[in-house]
């Protein structure tokens, strides 16, 4: 795969990445195709809800964590 074509998936996916600005640290539901925010709030559930309401049953669940933080699982149980 060349540079050129690498650059451009990456542009692709940080202008897609733009459409979670506005709901950091809450729950979103996209639409199958990814593009779109169909729902969102501060729990599964007021989003589960949500789209019930709007009798929408195709959507993708996610959480959108704070920017300033991120996951890194270190593989360790720390019970």
């Amino acid at each position: 795969m060349d540079l050129v074509r690498i650059l451009k998936k990456v542009y692709a996916y940080s202008m897609k990445s733009d459409i979670f600005l506005p709901y950091e640290n809450k729950w979103v539901a996209l639409a199958p195709d990814k593009s779109t925010v169909i729902a969102s709030g501060k729990s599964y559930k007021d989003v589960d809800n949500q789209l019930k309401k709007k009798k929408i049953n195709d959507a993708i669940l996610s959480y959108i964590m704070p920017f300033d933080q991120f996951y890194s699982p270190n593989g360790k149980n720390r019970s």
